[in-house]
């Protein structure tokens, strides 16, 4: 079976999206894919079928990104350009973060095109593994003020995985430093490690955690947190996916 077939069987994915990406030249990069795609979707039957939990191998992240990118639907020029850079961007060794990253920026995409904020968001096991993937739905599917990319990927865990006590070993990937409001959900989860990509200065809290309240800071201090070790061009990616509307959706929030 064809790669693009294989593809647009797939559940969830949007058929027209990969078939733009074919009419551009792209069928040469889609069956690239097969081998990785057919072992996307086997790890997630095999999975299902034994009882396990379907998580996302490390190995296996540069192929559920493509699909991710080859799946959506393009609304303008910039959402465009970004797909090709993504699709062609290759993970450098040095960079020990780079495709978790590079996933991460493929996410932030993703929720630009659906009309919410640039952010995206993975958790990962100790194993490396990614658990769970999200971006922000502040504004769609409908308005939600509390779904920031931080606060999906939790609730979706946390939802998931009821039966873990311990977050010992996990770690939260996130395009944009964490703000308030999802800083105070990551300390209260106990997420062993939190790494973003692009600092925040105006909206972001993590370089102002010395400023929380001592109960705050005393429970943050279980914890570790930084940015991520990606290569200064995925970095530049982060901040540039997340800057595509991100003035408009402040003037849509201070409209309400």
């Amino acid at each position: 079976m064809k790669a693009y077939t294989i593809i647009l069987l797939m559940p969830g994915l949007n058929g027209s999206g990969i078939l733009k990406q074919l009419v551009r030249g792209r069928k040469r990069e889609a069956m690239k894919l097969t081998a990785g795609i057919l072992l996307v979707i086997l790890s997630t039957l095999a999975a299902k079928a034994t009882g396990g939990d379907s998580v996302l191998p490390r190995e296996l992240i540069r192929e559920a990104g493509l699909i991710r990118l080859f799946s959506m639907v393009e609304t303008s020029e910039s959402i465009n350009s970004w797909i090709e850079w993504l699709s062609e961007y290759q993970f450098e060794d040095q960079y020990v973060h780079d495709d978790y990253g590079w996933l991460s920026c493929i996410l932030a995409l993703e929720a630009v095109n659906c009309g919410n904020f640039g952010i995206g968001c993975i958790l990962t096991n100790g194993e490396g593994n990614v658990v769970i993937q999200g971006h922000n739905e502040v504004f769609n599917p409908h308005f939600r003020s509390d779904r920031h990319g931080e606060m999906v990927v939790m609730d979706a865990f946390e939802d998931c995985y009821p039966e873990i006590s311990s977050m010992d070993g996990f770690t939260l990937f996130t395009s944009l430093e964490s703000c308030p409001m999802c800083m105070a959900r990551l300390i209260t989860s106990g997420v062993d490690t939190i790494f973003y990509l692009t600092p925040d200065s105006t909206g972001g809290m993590v370089h102002l955690i010395h400023n929380l309240p001592p109960v705050w800071i005393q429970l943050a201090s279980r914890q570790t947190w930084g940015v991520a070790e990606c290569s200064p061009e995925m970095i530049d990616a982060s901040e540039r996916i997340f800057l595509l509307n991100v003035s408009d959706l402040n003037d849509m929030l201070e409209d309400r």
